[in-house]
């Protein structure tokens, strides 16, 4: 079978296009930090927090004396619709219970890196009632 001469042509272009287009060689990490942090000193060595500290402290960020982090930190708090969306749903079931003649609230999801007793006096706070936080095994009466 004698392949067209207008179809062997148009095969060869493509395979000149195909052959001109080189893909460039990816920058290196140092260009990638001069392009997108172009204002960033980046330490030799990072301060931490001794391994002693296992409380977290309100304000810990400050600790590391850095304004950029901080600046950075604020900046993407403000901008955190997660937070926002989480923060009103917290308002939601606050208001859901007070509506509903709730005198108590049980808190039955809490993050591992919260202190239950921290939540629980924030949402008794919030709620205006008493509040417990639910421990493994226990009943709840309804």
């Amino acid at each position: 079978m004698k392949i067209p001469a207008p179809v062997r042509l148009a095969g060869l272009a493509a395979l000149a296009l195909a052959a001109g287009c080189a893909l460039k060689t990816p920058p290196d990490t140092a260009a990638i930090k001069k392009e997108g942090m172009p204002h960033v000193d980046v330490p030799a060595t990072w301060k931490a927090i001794p391994k002693e500290a296992s409380v977290v402290v309100d304000g810990w960020l400050a600790t590391f004396g850095d304004e950029q982090l901080n600046a950075a930190v604020a900046e993407a708090i403000e901008n955190n619709t997660d937070l926002r969306v989480g923060a009103t749903r917290v308002e939601q079931a606050t208001l859901y219970a007070k509506l509903a003649g709730a005198k108590r609230v049980v808190l039955t999801h809490i993050s591992d890196e919260l202190d239950p007793t921290w939540a629980r006096k924030e949402a008794a706070a919030a709620f205006g009632a008493a509040v417990d936080v639910a421990v493994d095994g226990a009943v709840y009466e309804v």
